[in-house]
């Protein structure tokens, strides 16, 4: 029943981090965005590269 979202901050170099609109972080992808999305059936998983 709904969408697990998991941040990943455990695992260096990524740190937790949800870019929404508006959201201003030192962490981004190279777009400006999660440098990856993993969807599951019903799991996301969201990293990003820092540094």
């Amino acid at each position: 029943m709904g969408t697990n979202i998991t941040i990943l901050d455990h695992n260096y170099p990524y740190e937790h981090v949800f870019l929404t609109k508006g959201d201003t972080s030192t962490c981004q992808g190279d777009s400006g965005g999660p440098a990856f999305v993993r969807r599951g059936q019903d799991h996301i998983l969201v990293g990003t590269k820092c540094g």
